[in-house]
């Protein structure tokens, strides 16, 4: 890589390219009675309860994390195994 071209045009020069490729939940099978919040995740409670008979689990829960009493949506392996 000797450089990175924008969307507008401008070339930035770089030795290397560090890249985060973000991902959008896959929740548009969840049509109605389902909270989403901007991300695309589903907002559950803190048991993990999205809508009555409705759980959910893993990176598309969105729920407040009782450490922070932030809503948070947690992108790991591990947490999906947690959940």
């Amino acid at each position: 890589v000797s450089a990175v071209v924008l969307d507008n045009g401008l070339v930035l020069p770089a030795g290397i390219v560090v890249m985060g490729a973000g991902v959008i939940p896959a929740t548009a099978m969840f049509k109605e009675g389902v909270q989403k919040a901007g991300d695309q995740s589903i907002v559950a409670d803190p048991f993990l309860c999205a809508a009555p008979g409705l759980y959910v689990g893993g990176d598309i829960a969105r729920y407040i994390f009782h450490y922070s009493s932030s809503s948070v949506r947690i992108e790991h392996y591990g947490m999906a195994q947690f959940h």
